[in-house]
């Protein structure tokens, strides 16, 4: 009889085992497919395939205007030559704005950008956004860019396919300007 209840003993924890087994194996299946489902699985993996040709577009832009790189990371935080956004001067939000317009214009489709605030840049450095828009608008990125800001006085020269708008008191003049 002991002999008999040792072995059913011995049956039961060999059951028990390959139970635990079991289970133990369930249990990192699940854990794989968890991760593989988290944010930083294949949701991450989507995003980051996703974010890469804006990215990619954004660095040609800033190549071409001359500017520091803006990028989206995995987290949809914005950066503009690798500090986050809101670490950023008010001329430096300005580029990364552009940089963001711009590629979101040719990216979606709509070819038309519209930029406020083009007095924000230092005097040496808005030809800079100038060029980067001609750049756009020959090589097909764009169709059309507004630009919008407060000056002194109308801008003594223009690069050809540029059209100048003078508003002063309330009343539209149109400086000598390149053709558009």
């Amino acid at each position: 009889e002991a002999l008999q209840d040792l072995q059913q003993i011995q049956r039961q924890h060999k059951a028990i085992t390959e139970q635990a087994s079991t289970l133990h194996s369930q249990v990192q299946e699940w854990t794989l497919i968890a991760n593989a489902l988290s944010p930083a699985g294949i949701p991450s993996e989507i995003l980051a395939a996703a974010i890469a040709p804006f990215n990619d577009t954004l660095r040609e832009l800033a190549n071409i205007a001359g500017w520091k790189e803006a990028r989206i990371n995995g987290d949809i935080e914005i950066t503009y030559g690798e500090r986050m956004y809101g670490l950023l001067s008010e001329s430096e939000k300005w580029r990364a704005d552009t940089l963001l317009a711009i590629a979101i214009a040719k990216l979606s489709g709509l070819r038309l950008v519209m930029l406020d605030r083009f007095d924000v840049l230092e005097p040496k450095a808005r030809p800079q956004a100038l060029k980067l828009l001609m750049s756009c608008t020959k090589n097909g990125g764009i169709d059309q860019a507004v630009m919008a800001g407060t000056m002194k006085e109308p801008m003594a020269k223009l690069p050809a396919g540029i059209q100048q708008v003078w508003i002063e008191n309330g009343v539209t003049n149109q400086p000598a300007a390149a053709a558009a």
